[in-house]
């Protein structure tokens, strides 16, 4: 019957361009699963992450059966060789997707979360994006492609071969045009996920409270193809509460009923640096209590551990998110990440920012950056240009000879640098000087053999660089009235098996140095990067109420808690546990708290505002 039925025929194909698609994205669960299996995992998960992701299965398959629809609508009108179109149709998509899912699989293991728009930030700078690819991930990259794309095209030439369908009479003509023109909109509510007034979106596949079965269910291209379509339209997202409430949420975790300070400076214009330190997690670290410091009875950090000895040192210091692209905003604009974008590839935005660099230039300050890798990466120069910095140091001020990794100068070079620029700073002008290290980033690239974890062994090598250059500084005469500040731009998924929205990955260190610092403290409450500035700023006695999302630590009427986020979630704590928010799935998903509900809108009520004031800006 179908072979003498051109409608049926037409029906037919769709429903098999349908199924051809979402059979090739079940075949990804498995896949993905195995190459991030945790023990424990059974076959049920298996089976269960295929048929709870089927929903975004459905629904991104849905989206890929327009043009077939269409071609079909036309084929019904004029005869077309509707078998080759769609065949063609299918790999150029099939290769598109292909590339995604294996991009995907590869990157899931560095970022903890699927592809989303960030990709298409970071593919602006191909170059320094390519420079934590290591070999092994290229291969990975390959032998994941290869043999799905083959699988794909063989599956696609066997489903839509030998397809003629031809119409000869006037009448199925008309009623093929007007089936198919009915479909359109039938599919176009398989794309929503149902006829519910919520759309389909990532969240709608979690099931489990294990959150690699949850990742593992969502669809790759879906997420990616979401989250290009949700980027920008800052005023309509996490939006929690009505606005009077979320104000007074806000307010309240900011409010200080008095304005005081306590001095752990013993000047209030000392020079300053600000050492921001590639991807260090407080777990490597001793001296501030880390877990996995010691190796083979070998401290990871011994410089830094016998430093925390002598300045100021946080013990329970948070950064805001995962990546430096964030991290510098936070620490030096005193502006919260945000779990979905960065605020950073947003110049028109970013310059309306207060930033520590242009404050200081207004008193009087000389203000520079040194980087030893591409500054024009994730739109960095543009914003420590409008961040107020005088003068910019990059891979391009060093000689060829001297650019020994992928991403550039190693620290070595780039901390005796550091050392005779502000050796030779005279005693008339103060400096604000930044330095952001680069040699503890993937690939982990460096010229010290002392652990076998690549990760581990960088971060003791940048920990020689930084005593080698604290130890040379304090026989200059500016170490006298010098503050160095060391903290991570992020932490890491140190030790291995730490999970993306773990708090762990968040928890690095901080150190207050130097001559200026009046004595050794141990500061145990809650320290979030962005309080940076305004913590700094009224130890020299200058006003910070610009810097809204940062909080002056030594006010003892500060808030004691810390907010983190991660791939569209969050995790806030204070002195009593923590609450971890995933906003995908709009619940909670892991939590140690007396209160989970009030600190799950409290971190609600600070992104409502932080992305009403973005879409201000």
């Amino acid at each position: 019957m179908i072979k003498n039925n051109p409608l049926i025929q037409n029906l037919f194909l769709i429903v098999k361009e349908y199924g051809f698609w979402i059979l090739m994205f079940v075949i990804q669960k498995p896949i993905f699963l195995c190459l991030n299996y945790e023990k424990g995992t059974s076959f049920l998960d298996f089976l269960q992450v295929i048929w709870h992701g089927l929903k975004l299965d459905f629904c991104t398959s849905a989206y890929f059966c327009f043009i077939p629809i269409i071609i079909s609508l036309v084929n019904g009108l004029k005869t077309l060789p509707i078998n080759k179109i769609l065949r063609i149709y299918n790999i150029v998509l099939g290769v598109l997707i292909s590339i995604i899912f294996a991009v995907d699989c590869v990157l899931f293991s560095y970022w903890g979360f699927h592809l989303d728009a960030t990709l298409l930030f970071y593919l602006n700078d191909t170059k320094d994006a390519t420079n934590s690819v290591t070999f092994f991930d290229v291969v990975r990259f390959v032998l994941i492609l290869v043999p799905y794309l083959l699988l794909l095209l063989f599956l696609n030439n066997k489903i839509f071969s030998n397809i003629e369908i031809v119409f000869q009479k006037i009448k199925a003509k008309v009623v093929n045009a007007l089936v198919l023109i009915i479909l359109l909109p039938v599919f176009f509510v398989f794309t929503r996920g149902g006829v519910s007034t919520a759309t389909a979106n990532v969240g709608m596949v979690y099931y489990s409270q294990n959150q690699l079965l949850n990742l593992s269910a969502i669809n790759p291209t879906f997420s990616l193809m979401y989250s290009m379509t949700k980027r920008e339209d800052f005023s309509k997202e996490y939006i929690y509460m009505d606005t009077e409430e979320c104000k007074t949420l806000f307010d309240d975790l900011y409010y200080v009923e008095k304005d005081t300070t306590i001095n752990v400076l013993n000047t209030q214009n000392p020079n300053i640096v600000i050492i921001l330190w590639e991807s260090l997690s407080a777990n490597a670290v001793s001296g501030v209590g880390g877990e996995n410091s010691i190796i083979d009875n070998k401290e990871i950090t011994p410089g830094l551990n016998q430093l925390a000895k002598e300045g100021i040192v946080f013990s329970n210091c948070y950064a805001n998110a995962m990546r430096t692209d964030r991290g510098i905003v936070s620490v030096l604009t005193g502006f919260l990440a945000q779990p979905t974008t960065s605020i950073i590839k947003y110049p028109n935005k970013t310059r309306s920012l207060p930033t520590l660099a242009r404050v200081l230039s207004y008193k009087g300050y000389s203000t520079s950056m040194l980087y030893g890798g591409d500054i024009n990466f994730a739109n960095m120069r543009s914003y420590f240009i409008s961040s107020g910095y005088q003068d910019i140091v990059s891979d391009s001020d060093f000689p060829i000879k001297q650019k020994l990794s992928k991403w550039g100068v190693n620290d070595e070079i780039t901390f005796d640098y550091l050392f005779k620029d502000i050796k030779k700073q005279t005693p008339d002008k103060k400096f604000f000087k930044t330095f952001l290290t680069l040699s503890s980033h993937e690939p982990f690239d460096v010229n010290m053999h002392r652990f076998k974890d690549p990760y581990v062994n960088s971060i003791a090598y940048t920990d020689s660089c930084l005593f080698d250059f604290i130890s040379k500084l304090k026989t200059t005469p500016q170490w006298k009235n010098t503050l160095v500040i060391v903290v991570a731009d992020h932490g890491y998924k140190y030790p291995k098996g730490t999970n993306e929205g773990d708090r762990k990955r968040y928890n690095i260190p901080m150190l207050w140095l130097g001559g200026a610092v009046e004595k050794h403290l141990e500061i145990t409450r809650f320290v979030n990067q962005t309080d940076i500035p305004a913590t700094l700023l009224r130890q020299m006695n200058i006003d910070s109420k610009d810097f809204v999302y940062s909080r002056n630590i030594f006010n003892p009427y500060t808030k004691d808690y810390a907010l983190f986020v991660y791939n569209n979630g969050f995790c806030f704590m204070d002195t009593n546990g923590y609450t971890q928010f995933d906003c995908n799935a709009n619940k909670v998903v892991s939590d140690k708290h007396q209160q989970t509900k009030s600190q799950t809108k409290k971190g609600q009520a600070i992104l409502q505002t932080l992305y009403r004031d973005i879409s201000k800006r």
